[in-house]
């Protein structure tokens, strides 16, 4: 008599959705949108010469002061600007995570395509789930620039915003560990001895006479005309013991960067096959 029971046999059909990808740095874009501008909005709109407490209904308010009464702010407005820039460092912490899981998610994309293939195989579920574990694991580990490494090798070409990214990531961990004041462990340019931020930024023009026309706000265009669009990269450069500041603009010009980066990776994904006649 046979002891082993005969297992019986479950199609599993594996969709890759790309969506995947989009999700975790959408979600975290998003979020950080509303959240700086409604943290911007509400300290312009602070103007009492009071310092601010909190909005404790308790009778008892914790308050912390630094050991120097010197390092306490001298006036509002030195207040309003250290507020804004605790809102840059986790604005930029929250980018790092959605970018962060956008890769891992196209690692993972990536691995299980070229694992599995077009169908069908068949394997026992426990083989499956272990090695399903298994590649997910993998997707998840290394450092930016080594997930990097990793992903590439899985794409149909090199990713154009790559410098882009790993120049955010860098001026997140200036900010996540010196305050944003720029050391020699945060210059990513030996030339210059500094800290180069890069982003990527739409620009919309038309030629008329030979002559492109920037469109920088509203204009009205006389005649038939083609309005084109086209990507410019700029920079910030921080030299050292420079503090990193952003404008609003150029903050809204980061997430754009993140979102193209996003879609570059997409547009480079591994090409599936078809699967086989039935």
């Amino acid at each position: 008599m046979n002891d082993e029971l005969e297992q019986p046999a479950y199609e599993v059909h594996l969709t890759l959705d790309q969506n995947s990808i989009r999700a975790p740095i959408h979600r975290v874009l998003i979020d950080s949108s509303n959240n700086v501008a409604l943290s911007l909005l509400a300290v312009d709109q602070y103007k009492t010469d009071e310092m601010p407490q909190l909005p404790t209904n308790g009778l008892f308010r914790y308050t912390i002061n630094p050991p120097d009464p010197k390092q306490m702010p001298q006036a509002l407005d030195e207040l309003k600007q250290a507020f804004r820039q605790w809102i840059l460092k986790v604005a930029f912490g929250e980018f790092i995570v959605g970018v962060t899981g956008t890769i891992q998610s196209a690692r993972f994309y990536c691995e299980v395509a070229t694992y599995f293939g077009p169908g069908p195989h068949e394997t026992k579920a426990e083989e499956f789930n272990e090695r399903m574990g298994a590649l997910r694991e993998q997707a998840l580990k290394g450092d930016i620039p080594t997930m990097l490494d990793r992903l590439e090798a899985k794409l149909t070409s090199p990713l154009d915003l790559r410098e882009h990214i790993q120049s955010i990531n860098t001026a997140r961990n200036c900010l996540e560990h010196r305050r944003g004041v720029v050391t020699k462990a945060d210059t990513n340019n030996a030339e210059q001895d500094a800290l180069v931020v890069k982003w990527r930024r739409p620009e919309l023009f038309y030629e008329k006479d030979g002559e492109e026309i920037i469109l920088d706000g509203p204009k009205v265009i006389e005649g038939p005309t083609t309005v084109k669009l086209r990507y410019i990269d700029e920079k910030r450069i921080f030299k050292l013991g420079e503090r990193i500041e952003f404008t609003v603009d150029e903050f809204n010009l980061l997430m754009f960067t993140c979102t193209l980066f996003c879609e570059d990776i997409i547009g480079k994904l591994p090409k599936l096959p078809e699967p086989p006649s039935p």
